[in-house]
């Protein structure tokens, strides 16, 4: 990562910040020793800028947006043959159990903190209540998304399908074990022919596709991994920036 420099000013009360190659960054305050002051309101409240794409980042040495999950329950019909059998996972614990083509619903909202541009990752939480050393299975997703625009309303386009697969045999499946298994679900931070933006919505089905495991799958949850920038937007409603 390229330093900081720092030309303070002390008599000004102001310190320059250049990058190392002498890029200008900018002008901050600086109190009586010489530090910086962060900006802030008359209350004393850190003001961050608005712009999109701003926010907090981890990491001084290789710094980056952190990750965050956009957890949803699943939703099962509760009528057709295509449902999950609810079922002991262990001892007075019972969650979803899928058999080949089994499937749920999970709609999800993107939330005011997420980095725009930047790619989502759908995941299933699901395990095994036996012990699985060889053979493999496949969970599906088709997801639609749509956007918000409030003076003109975006429709959801035709869905995408996105697979993800386990093999035993690499990874042996432990009785009673927690798996994740994750695949990327948009493109260069688009989704369905849309750009990923606050308050945009992807609804999704979840199924199994494939089983040779020997046993059925439980299914915990479906999440979405994206990158945040730890803040919230200035605005409520589009554009969320200005």
């Amino acid at each position: 990562m390229e330093k900081i420099l720092l030309n303070k000013h002390y008599g000004t009360g102001v310190c320059e910040v250049y990058m190392e190659n002498g890029t200008y960054v900018g002008s901050y305050k600086m109190d009586a020793n010489g530090n910086l002051v962060l900006d802030h309101d008359a209350n004393g409240c850190i003001v961050i800028p608005k712009t999109s794409g701003c926010g907090i980042k981890i990491d001084v040495d290789s710094p980056s947006f952190g990750w965050r999950d956009i957890t949803s329950d699943i939703t099962v019909r509760g009528t057709g043959s295509n449902d999950p059998t609810w079922a002991t996972f262990r001892t007075n614990i019972n969650s979803y159990q899928f058999a080949v083509n089994d499937e749920c619903w999970i709609d999800f909202h993107i939330p005011h903190d997420y980095v725009p541009g930047s790619e989502l990752y759908i995941h299933a939480h699901w395990g095994v209540n036996s012990a699985v050393t060889a053979n493999s299975l496949t969970w599906s997703f088709d997801a639609t998304y749509s956007k918000r625009n409030d003076t003109t309303p975006p429709v959801f386009a035709a869905t995408v399908n996105k697979t993800v697969s386990h093999d035993a045999s690499a990874v042996n499946l432990a009785q009673y074990c927690h798996v994740v298994s994750e695949v990327q679900l948009t493109t260069s931070g688009a989704l369905t022919g849309q750009d990923i933006e606050v308050d945009g919505i992807i609804l999704t089905r979840a199924s199994l596709s494939a089983n040779t495991l020997g046993t059925n799958p439980f299914l915990f949850f479906i999440d979405i991994h994206y990158q945040s920038n730890n803040m919230a937007t200035k605005n409520k409603a589009p554009n969320f920036y200005t």
